[in-house]
């Protein structure tokens, strides 16, 4: 009966998409559920065999998009006030759905060549795109989690079609950058964006907008004008960021981070670029040294009224307003992070650099 179910779960779909009247989003997501649902027991009661894995991906990507579509479309009629938790009711069931897609597959204990298995990183990647979209990225960790307890009998992700192993490696780059684990995030992400097909524009876009500031995190790398003159969007946002890290000019990075606030919230990247600050004050720490007069041993020592007046012009503050005690704090920051070789030394007001590389430079990233 799995195949009846399932084809006329399938005819109501399509009768509320192209009926007479208007497309009924709701009863679409309905019947496409049940759908789902009629799949997923063909394969846990019918024992269907896993060349129809595509069976399962299409109808449940399907169910994902109606989902989407049927709450904007409440929404949109509603004629009363839709709580916060009511916005994507829908999409959150879809989930769940989904979620019992991914659960058949992995758990599957047939043998390899029989088994379900092999639709793990579809389904997960579909899990992980509904996830952002509801924002609750959270719930990933569950998915990261069932992975991780089957890699004794799940395939290498190296044998999965490419495009699931570039998608997986996206979501979790992201998923560690969000975390704040950006050494991990930098190797997902290099992954996702070396296996990407080099002519898929869209794909190689999403990929760096995570990578570029997490390189300049991980490894003070900048992209150069040939990479982001390839895209567009990454070029209005990130070049601003380049020019002025490069030039030590802070108050050119505190405009740019404001006139790109919103795009940057949006894609949960602002708070990673805002700690770029610290590449622009060692830049401009950097060429304060270079350009005091003084020569050999003494140049490493360096008066903290060198570097007083260099944040405060760059800043654009006016004469006298920045104090020193505010550039001492900033110079601890600088030698803590690593940014700067030296020590400051009250005492004589001056702040002791190393002799051998005492600001590791920033790079330029072909």
């Amino acid at each position: 009966m799995s195949w009846v179910d399932v084809f006329t779960c399938f005819w109501k779909v399509a009768g509320a998409l192209v009926g007479d009247e208007e497309e009924d989003w709701v009863k679409a997501w309905e019947a496409q559920k049940d759908l789902v649902l009629a799949v997923i027991r063909g394969f846990q009661n019918s024992q269907w065999p896993n060349y129809l894995l595509p069976v399962l991906y299409q109808t449940s990507n399907n169910l994902r998009i109606l989902a989407i579509r049927a709450d904007t479309y409440i929404l949109a009629t509603s004629k009363i006030s839709i709580s916060v938790e009511q916005l994507q009711e829908k999409l959150e069931d879809a989930a769940r759905v989904i979620n019992r897609g991914f659960t058949i597959c992995i758990s599957d204990r047939a043998p390899l060549e029989e088994s379900r298995k092999w639709g793990t990183y579809y389904m997960s990647n579909l899990l992980f795109k509904t996830y952002f979209k509801l924002n609750t990225i959270s719930l990933t960790k569950n998915i990261l989690r069932a992975i991780d307890a089957s890699t004794s009998d799940l395939p290498s992700i190296s044998v999965f079609p490419s495009s699931q192993g570039v998608t997986f490696w996206y979501y979790l780059g992201v998923v560690n950058f969000l975390e704040g684990k950006y050494e991990e995030a930098e190797k997902n992400l290099m992954l996702a964006l070396d296996r990407c097909y080099a002519k898929a524009k869209k794909q190689r876009e999403l990929i760096l907008m995570y990578l570029i500031p997490t390189r300049l995190l991980t490894k003070q790398l900048l992209p150069t004008k040939a990479l982001l003159s390839q895209y567009p969007r990454l070029e209005a946002l990130y070049l601003p960021f380049t020019q002025c890290i490069k030039a030590g000019n802070l108050k050119m990075f505190d405009e740019a981070l404001a006139a790109g606030e919103e795009e940057f919230v949006k894609w949960r990247i602002y708070l990673t670029l805002e700690r770029g600050r610290e590449v622009v004050l060692r830049n401009l720490f950097r060429k304060a040294y270079l350009l005091q007069p003084a020569e050999g041993q003494a140049k490493t020592r360096v008066p903290l009224e060198i570097f007083r007046v260099a944040v405060e012009l760059s800043s654009g503050a006016g004469k006298g307003e920045t104090e020193v005690e505010e550039v001492e704090c900033l110079l601890a920051n600088m030698i803590c992070s690593g940014y700067m070789k030296g020590y400051i030394s009250r005492e004589h007001s001056k702040v002791v650099l190393s002799q051998r590389d005492p600001f590791p430079g920033t790079k330029v990233e072909e």
